[in-house]
């Protein structure tokens, strides 16, 4: 069982092939001819990361703080979302496969995906961040602690981080439910005659 921090047998060399291959996916994202092939490969890394760090989480001595519930909650709308997404870009590329064509969407529908592709990114920049305190910092050690005097950091430093870490957690809830009620309208597109 590992004790949450980096020095006590943390998987860290899995984290690093993940990040590799989320920025691998991230670039071919905006390429245009490996776009889809992009988009497939970025769901399935997010699922298993996203399974592999529930699991790290529910392993680590700070499987009962409050933290651990806020990443899984951005994990899994994470998920839900990009599931919505992945079959209605594959809804709409067996559509216009049939017709010998190119997935062709509205101006609106471009911006709708491309809003949430960056937010899809952020997301999981936050919840790399916050996984980076989470394991990185002592098992024992309570995520959200205000207390800033008497620690081998100076205080202001203790605070900004306690700031940045609230912050992020708000951001990442907030972003990953819009991104569930943002892929529920760009699902909508699979029914629709008009793209």
């Amino acid at each position: 069982m590992s004790s949450g921090s980096y020095s006590d047998g943390f998987p860290m060399l899995n984290y690093i092939i993940f990040f590799i291959i989320f920025v691998m996916a991230f670039i071919s994202i905006y390429v245009r001819n490996s776009a889809l092939i992009a988009i497939t490969l970025l769901y399935v890394i997010n699922i298993v990361y996203s399974m592999v760090v529930i699991k790290d989480m529910f392993l680590s001595e700070k499987s009962e703080q409050l933290i651990t519930f806020i990443i899984t909650a951005i994990l899994v709308l994470n998920a839900v979302s990009s599931t919505l997404v992945v079959f209605t870009f594959k809804s709409l590329h067996s559509k216009f496969n049939k017709k010998k064509e190119e997935i062709k969407l509205s101006s609106n529908s471009k911006k709708q995906t491309s809003v949430y592709f960056t937010m899809f990114i952020t997301t999981i920049a936050f919840t790399w961040f916050l996984a980076m305190f989470y394991f990185g910092e002592a098992g024992s050690a309570n995520f959200f602690d205000y207390n800033f005097v008497g620690k081998p950091l100076p205080p202001k430093l203790l605070m900004l981080i306690f700031i940045l870490k609230i912050s992020t957690c708000i951001a990442g809830l907030g972003l990953s439910a819009y991104m569930v009620f943002l892929s529920d309208r760009f699902s909508k597109l699979r029914r629709s005659q008009y793209v």
